[in-house]
């Protein structure tokens, strides 16, 4: 953990439009990479490989469904981060709509 006199970096998201600071990330540091690295892998060591295929099914279907009912703030944001016209990220989401 940085102490107070270490700088900690940061990533930004800024508008290609207007080049304004969307949200700042903080830097992850190699100890918080491996250990969500670890809990990942322990998860599907532990979890996921252990479901059968039904089960998995469903959890993708559900976080399908999640994504299906927020694809206009999803088309938004692709929108003010990418500056994709939004026509075209609405297409990006109606088509994922439809082929999933």
């Amino acid at each position: 953990m940085p102490t107070s006199l270490e700088p900690v970096s940061v990533y930004q998201t800024l508008s290609p439009t207007t080049e304004k600071v969307l949200k700042v990330y903080p830097e992850a540091t190699d100890e918080e990479v491996k250990k969500a690295l670890d809990v990942a892998h322990d998860t599907y060591k532990n979890d996921w490989r252990q479901r059968s295929v039904a089960d998995r099914a469903a959890i993708v279907a559900k976080a399908a469904s999640i994504l299906r009912k927020k694809q206009e703030d999803l088309a938004q944001l692709m929108t003010l981060e990418m500056g994709k016209l939004i026509p075209q990220a609405r297409y990006v989401w109606h088509h994922f709509r439809t082929s999933s």
